[in-house]
């Protein structure tokens, strides 16, 4: 059953979805009064729905455009909504300078696993590993910092 599903029909109906979410999240960040953060939330909504878009176009767009791009697109989506949940809690982000130096090497090694050692495997290893490592460290923001009441 799992073989007739197409990845590229796949990502580009994940890519529709984040898309729309993000132009309802920018209509909305532009028309109404938002509260603290929820512009940088639309920008994760709106850089998971283009690297969607990019990767669902491998093939039509050149490698550096769809794999590298689009992936360090995705990756950077958690950065985002980490940074919109300080600018929530009015904390400061202790690690930018860690994050985003994870976030540049990540791009590198996927640089490097396109072109000089080509590897899928290595590939969808680093990008499964920062959503984790990301993700992880934007549950523990949120439960850290927001107040109970919010929870």
């Amino acid at each position: 059953m799992l073989e007739n599903l197409d990845m590229r029909t796949l990502l580009t109906v994940g890519a529709m979805v984040c898309l729309t979410l993000a132009a309802v999240m920018v209509y909305y960040s532009f028309t109404r009064k938002t509260y603290p953060g929820f512009h940088s939330w639309t920008l994760g909504a709106v850089s998971v729905g283009v690297g969607a878009v990019l990767i669902a176009m491998r093939g039509l767009l050149p490698d550096i455009t769809t794999i590298v791009v689009g992936n360090t697109l995705v990756g950077a989506m958690p950065l985002f909504f980490i940074n919109g949940m300080n600018i929530f809690n009015k904390a400061k982000w202790k690690h930018k300078k860690i994050d985003l130096t994870i976030l540049a090497t990540f791009t590198a090694i996927l640089t490097t696993a396109t072109y000089i050692y080509p590897s899928l495997y290595i590939r969808i290893s680093c990008l499964s590993l920062i959503l984790i490592f990301f993700f992880s460290k934007f549950l523990y923001i949120l439960i850290k910092d927001t107040p109970p009441l919010l929870l």
